[in-house]
């Protein structure tokens, strides 16, 4: 899958919110961050950063898991394999949602 995000290993410093891509030990792209002081910290805020600094990783196993798993459920059909194929889509959407 071709993408446009910010490449790198996206990951969560200083528990301030604060969210960077890093490609390597001294290259570092910030992405966002979160609470603009301290005492803004609360255990939500950590809970974004950590779940936006996991979308890159999300987003490709996703991706992957759809490429894996959409043949053997259109095999099913629609009757047998209804609760799968909504999946399924919801997932598509999930990434079209992220990418477009």
């Amino acid at each position: 899958m071709k993408t446009k995000h910010t490449l790198g290993k996206w990951i969560v410093v200083d528990s301030g919110g604060k969210v960077i891509s890093q490609t390597t030990e001294e290259t570092y792209s910030d992405i966002c961050t979160l609470a603009d002081r301290p005492l803004a910290i609360s255990p939500e805020v950590e809970a974004n950063a950590k779940l936006i600094a996991a979308a890159p990783e999300l987003l490709e196993a996703l991706s992957d898991l759809i490429e894996k798993v959409s043949p053997y459920i259109y095999k099913l059909g629609v009757k047998k394999g209804f609760s799968e194929l909504v999946s399924l889509e919801q997932a598509k959407k999930a990434i079209k949602k992220a990418t477009e």
